[in-house]
């Protein structure tokens, strides 16, 4: 009983401090930046806040930011992000557009614009920039799901082609007949045309128009889902005017209720274009059923690619098991089609061996990680894929160097490097293969590779990357001795943590430069000790002065020829 007490009052003390950290952690996110800061720490603190969820906040962080470099494309694009999670689709595209124009190729902006295009109901635009971001950076999985999930979004509102079938029976005459009709028609004179085209403006203007038929609760209740109770409730207190009435700031508070209902009619308006009631009826049977050997190949392979966003989105939700195992459940439904059924079949495959890789890394298991990325790049390397080829060798490099085998991620590595066109990967390989080499004790190898990865985050203007490859750097002329190159890196990756508020990294970089400052400061006092002892032994030896060295010869030439052996040997 007293050790059940005991364990009892231990859970109670850490859920409390968990709680106290929680809060604490929530007090530090709503803080806001100063008035007056760097455009750094501005975009730092947006960040901060928008990953807490504070996003009305995170957004005047970054509009602060831009008031400063208005034409930064990453806190253009950092705005655009906050303003798609405020439900603000327009403004967010505002500002990718204004990215896209200093930087067409920038893949972030990219995605941002097409993510904006389809939460405002542009599927067809949407699917344009998908297909141009996957084009660009083809292993990155965003893409093909924004492409995935657009067709799905556009078959929902128009049907697939497989649908509808045309065909010519029945009588065609009155084709004919429209076609002699335009030929014989007469073109009426100009003034004619205009007073017949104004007069039927006015009948239609003056024509009464027909009212939009009210909606079933039934269907808004299932567009809205679980938010349809709320709605209700708004609409309630929008009709008690007593209640708006009861509040101080009265038109405030009629406003807010308003816009909020108006919100949910537009998310009303894109559920209903997104996923109509019709096309949510089969919705169980596509996940859940094997697909009907009657399928065309076009469906089986969107069945099956369907099943790959469900294997990405149990990793994208940290379900790893539940990924590894939906994986290879797809794999082996995959397996039994043939080729001439399914033409992406070996496609499909690869991408099931790496997400079924990832799943294993991320629970610890690169061994069979590792196996699973080899089984990728075999199939990318048969196929002739490049895209396969560039991911499996990027996660393969990765699992490598988890595993301490820096020899052979070196290799993989390397392989990718030409593979590489944005900055950031370029920064990463470089930086990655010069680690490898640091920690192998190949230090002019690993110099090389830092220098590299130094010039690609200068190029890219990324802080963070800047800290990290000076650090490397410092790392690396410190296992050479050469403490004074050490500390200038050490002092760079100090100012550039400070500017962007980093204040754990700045007190770890300072305890690392002062410990190089003093091992410096020894090896100097070190060489000049030894300098004095290397005069002293001289002055002993009688080697010191040139000038006696002179005296002594000439005494010597001037003797019986016995002085040549008179000079003392040193003991």
């Amino acid at each position: 009983e007293r050790k059940r007490e005991r364990e009892r009052k231990r859970k109670r003390e850490g859920e409390r401090g968990r709680g106290r950290r929680r809060e604490r952690e929530n007090e530090m996110a709503e803080e806001e930046a100063p008035s007056e800061c760097p455009f750094s720490v501005y975009v730092t603190v947006g960040d901060g806040l928008w990953t807490k969820g504070h996003f009305e906040k995170a957004l005047k962080s970054y509009t602060k930011a831009l008031d400063l470099e208005a034409e930064d494309k990453h806190c253009l694009v950092a705005r655009a992000r906050c303003h798609l999670s405020m439900g603000n689709p327009k403004q967010a595209l505002e500002d990718t557009e204004a990215a896209l124009k200093q930087d067409k190729k920038f893949v972030k902006a990219l995605y941002q614009k097409a993510e904006a295009l389809y939460a405002m109901g542009e599927f067809e635009f949407a699917m344009v920039y998908y297909h141009r971001g996957n084009k660009l950076r083809p292993e990155l999985g965003e893409f093909k799901l924004g492409i995935q999930k657009s067709q799905e979004a556009i078959e929902n509102c128009v049907g697939t082609p497989e649908t509808v079938q045309l065909n010519t029976t029945g009588n065609l005459d009155f084709l004919k007949e429209a076609g002699m009709g335009k030929k014989k028609q007469k073109r009426a004179p100009q003034a004619a045309i205009g007073i017949m085209a104004q007069k039927q403006a006015l009948s239609v203007r003056n024509k009464p128009q027909a009212k939009k038929p009210k909606e079933s609760p039934k269907t808004v209740k299932q567009l809205l889902g679980e938010v349809y109770a709320d709605r209700e409730y708004l609409e309630k207190l929008l009709e008690d005017k007593s209640f708006v009435k009861k509040f101080s700031r009265a038109e405030e508070m009629d406003s807010l209720l308003h816009g909020t209902v108006e919100y949910l009619d537009k998310q009303k308006e894109f559920w209903r274009q997104h996923n109509p009631i019709y096309a949510r009826k089969n919705d169980y049977k596509k996940r859940h059923h094997k697909p009907n050997p009657q399928l065309t190949t076009t469906q089986l392979t969107q069945h099956y690619f369907q099943g790959l966003v469900e294997v990405q989105n149990a990793l994208d939700e940290g379900r790893f098991r539940d990924a590894n195992q939906l994986g290879r459940q797809w794999m082996r439904r995959a397996d039994g089609q043939t080729s001439h059924e399914l033409p992406a079949k070996a496609s499909i495959i690869a991408q099931l061996h790496s997400s079924i890789g990832t799943s294993l890394s991320q629970e610890g298991r690169y061994e069979e990680a590792f196996v699973e990325y080899q089984q990728d790049l075999d199939i990318g390397r048969k196929e002739n894929d490049s895209s396969a080829i560039s991911r499996a060798l990027d996660n393969i490099g990765r699992t490598l160097s988890d595993l301490g085998r820096y020899e052979e991620a070196i290799k993989f590595l390397k392989e990718k490097l030409p593979m590489a066109k944005e900055v950031d990967e370029l920064t990463w390989l470089n930086y990655s293969v010069g680690s490898a080499y640091l920690k192998m004790g190949a230090l002019d190898d690993g110099l090389k590779y830092a220098r590299a990865a130094l010039r690609e985050a200068e190029i890219g203007g990324d802080d963070v990357w800047l800290i990290n490859t000076n650090v490397l750097m410092a790392h690396i002329h410190e296992k050479q001795e050469l403490f004074a190159e050490a500390g200038t890196h050490f002092e760079a990756a100090l100012q550039l943590s400070q500017k962007i508020g980093d204040t754990p990294s700045a007190e770890i970089l300072e305890q690392q430069l002062n410990t190089i400052k003093s091992r410096l400061l020894e090896t100097e006092g070190s060489s000049e000790q030894h300098q004095q002892e290397v005069g002293n032994e001289a002055f002993v030896q009688g080697t010191y002065p040139e000038e006696q060295k002179e005296e002594e010869e000439e005494e010597s030439g001037q003797g019986d020829g016995s002085g040549a052996h008179t000079k003392t040997e040193p003991s």
